[in-house]
């Protein structure tokens, strides 16, 4: 029967989850820095360093948290703004989204990209998605989206994208799985 090689744990570094797993930077007694490594946390057998490295970070935690506030006694003064009609607001915000949508078609064409505006148009007539999944022949990803009037549509992800964000938003949170993968 061989004896196996059994080395010391010097220091816990750090910490970390890795394939839902946790793992702790290994500094080995004898080594230098360059061999530190990931261990998991059941190949470890020191307790009384992992505990110390937990309160460490810990302390660390709340000495973040609890910063020191400067209190002043001088009051803060609020710069008046001149008033404006409603009128001109509006007007002047229509020529902000003017300027801004031209300047987005200039860039876009300059630099060979599409512009994208989200509408949200289709929110109010989406009764559910019903699944997300690629399409064997062109590999893309398609939605297959339920209506309000029961009809049935599979669309690119892009159009799910433009015009129901929120509804695939909330397909991937109710569909989201985590699983523990093997070492």
């Amino acid at each position: 029967m061989e004896d196996e090689n059994v080395y010391s744990v010097e220091k816990i570094m750090d910490t970390r989850k890795f394939k839902g797993k946790k793992q702790y930077l290994i500094k080995w007694d004898g080594y230098s820095d360059e061999h530190n490594t990931w261990e998991y946390a059941k190949d470890i057998f020191c307790k009384d360093l992992i505990d110390e490295f937990e309160s460490r970070c810990e302390k660390e935690l709340e000495a973040k948290k609890v910063l020191p506030t400067q209190i002043t006694s001088s009051p803060i003064k609020e710069k008046a703004r001149p008033r404006r009609s409603a009128s001109s607001s509006i007007s002047e915000a229509s020529k902000m989204d003017e300027n801004v949508v031209n300047k987005k078609k200039k860039s876009s064409k300059d630099e060979g990209i599409t512009t994208r505006i989200i509408t949200n148009k289709w929110d109010d007539k989406v009764k559910r998605i019903a699944c997300v999944h690629r399409n064997l022949s062109t590999s893309e990803l398609e939605v297959e989206i339920e209506f309000t009037d029961d009809s049935v549509s599979i669309v690119p992800i892009e159009h799910a994208h433009l015009h129901c964000p929120l509804w695939l938003l909330k397909y991937y949170e109710d569909n989201i799985c985590f699983s523990e993968a093997d070492e």
